[in-house]
């Protein structure tokens, strides 16, 4: 999607390389995430990859070989950007870098979230397609504040199991005010990208879309509303871009 907001050049190295880094990140970390584990403190969201750990160390293993592999097809200056990015990465869900997961810090978790996700889908695309630092920097922007608003309803549904020296936004302002911060997040994200990017009229009916989907989102929702119409806003945004640009 950033590629095609710079100017249509997809370099397809870069997708891919994204693509597999995270797949492994995400495999590496349910793997993690099970190891102090006991049958007595599973929750359903653990079921499965307690069930599938095996090929979760599958998929970690592959998918991080073939995005190394991809790496080597990636500019120098591009690599650089990546490593904080991948400090933060591995550091979220455990203790290799620091003294205990960043996830476990007080009020950061989802700015963590948001800006190496626009990090690495929109930065890095930028300075691959030699965009002007001014548009790199406001479609950061406009995707950070996107972001921060369809994360903060995955802390809406762990607002049951999360401690409160988390100090995630609901736990702090509540549910219903959570989620009206977020609505006005995504819609500031989408009159921001309306207002200066020529294709921005997808951006606002996207965020209008997540908006919706935000706006019913409570801590008793399931699993798939969050995965598809919270996360799916995502894949919307780069259909609407190829059918409305």
């Amino acid at each position: 999607m950033s590629f095609k907001v710079y100017g249509g050049f997809i370099d397809w190295w870069i997708v891919g390389f994204t693509y597999f880094s995270t797949l492994s990140l995400y495999a590496f970390h349910q793997v993690w995430g099970l190891s102090p584990l006991t049958a007595d403190k599973i929750i359903f969201r653990q079921k499965w990859s307690l069930a599938n750990k095996w090929s979760l160390i599958w998929i970690t293993i592959m998918a991080g070989i073939i995005s190394t592999a991809m790496g080597f097809k990636i500019p120098i200056k591009a690599l650089i950007l990546l490593i904080p990015c991948g400090v933060i990465s591995i550091g979220y869900s455990t203790s290799f870098f620091f003294n205990r997961r960043l996830r476990d810090l007080p009020a950061i978790k989802i700015y963590l979230i948001s800006i190496v996700v626009s990090v690495v889908v929109v930065v890095l695309p930028g300075i691959v397609a030699e965009a002007s630092g001014g548009k790199i920097f406001l479609l950061f922007v406009i995707q950070s504040l996107f972001l921060l608003g369809i994360t903060i309803p995955f802390d809406v549904r762990d607002l049951k199991i999360d401690k409160p020296r988390l100090k995630t936004i609901p736990l702090i302002m509540g549910e219903r005010k959570a989620i009206q911060l977020a609505v006005a997040l995504l819609f500031f994200s989408g009159l921001l990208a309306w207002y200066f990017l020529p294709n921005g009229i997808t951006f606002l009916i996207n965020s209008l879309v997540a908006s919706i989907s935000v706006w019913f989102t409570n801590s008793s929702r399931n699993n798939y509303f969050f995965s598809f119409a919270i996360e799916g806003t995502m894949i919307l945004q780069l259909v609407l871009i190829y059918l409305l640009q």
